[in-house]
């Protein structure tokens, strides 16, 4: 995107040259697809195929039997998805329709700002996997509480660099989050239905606070009349997850092909303990 609006005028880039960059998803969509036909099943899936444990239909199962990690995982990544689409969708809008900068120049600060985000994602991921997952929450939800209104502050002030830092003050508190809304969402379901299950709680979050996202941000400039009311939405939100945090369990210590599933799931929801 920041390369074709670099080349191209407004007024082409307005009427065609923006489907482009969607084309180019077209032979990643085909990459991705070759990836995933050959990929093998995990070794925790194999196992349960092994003992002939398989689901028949997992979604009902997970539905039915862990509708509390459900919950949680669609709690806790409500505050990713709506991270993620603030920084990757509404931003440039943001930062050309509210405060007056240029097409490239927004689009070079939000390109700018994953630059730097994005490499510390698996950083963080790594540091979860030595203080554990909630810790991550904790500090991306308190960081989102803190920094989300100087970062639609910093970022409205008009240039570029502050368009950057103030993107950045948004993105480094989602960096924590995702990388333990990731993992925690696999580690807290049982092989049977742990795909099905992740793949509810996370895929209804970001639907209803990812893909509205733009929308709810743009709403609430145009009602409020205030610049920073989606930062102040990133706060609210980021405070309820804050307190989800606490009824979330550790997971992080727990293999995914540890022997008798069901009971030491049992004592996870029950107690949070983290056997090693």
């Amino acid at each position: 995107m920041l390369a074709f609006t670099a080349v191209m005028s407004d007024g082409a880039y307005a009427s065609w040259g923006w489907r482009i960059p969607f084309l180019v998803g077209g032979p990643l969509a085909l990459v991705g697809l070759w990836i995933r036909l050959r990929m093998e099943e995990t070794p925790a899936f194999r196992r349960v195929q092994s003992t002939e444990h398989v689901e028949g239909v997992p979604v009902r199962e997970a539905i039915r039997h862990h509708g509390r990690e459900i919950v949680l995982v669609f709690a806790i990544a409500s505050l990713s998805a709506l991270g993620a689409y603030t920084l990757g969708a509404y931003f440039v809008t943001y930062l050309q329709e509210v405060v007056g900068l240029d097409a490239t120049t927004a689009i070079l600060a939000n390109f700018t700002a994953f630059f730097v985000t994005v490499p510390l994602v698996p950083l963080v991921g790594a540091l979860g996997d030595r203080i554990g997952r909630k810790p991550l929450l904790f500090i991306g939800s308190v960081g989102f509480i803190v920094l989300s209104v100087p970062g639609y502050l910093l970022a409205g002030s008009g240039g570029l660099v502050t368009a950057i830092l103030g993107q950045l003050l948004v993105a480094l508190p989602w960096s924590f989050v995702v990388s333990a809304v990731v993992v925690t969402q696999v580690e807290i379901f049982p092989t049977k239905v742990r795909y099905s299950g992740a793949s509810v709680g996370y895929n209804v979050a970001y639907m209803i606070f990812g893909g509205t996202a733009p929308l709810v941000a743009t709403f609430l400039v145009a009602r409020t009349g205030s610049n920073i009311a989606p930062g102040i939405y990133l706060v609210a939100v980021a405070l309820v997850v804050f307190f989800v945090a606490f009824a979330v369990p550790e997971t992080y210590r727990f293999s995914l092909l540890r022997e008798g599933e069901e009971q030491h799931e049992d004592t996870l929801g029950a107690t949070g303990a983290r056997p090693s």
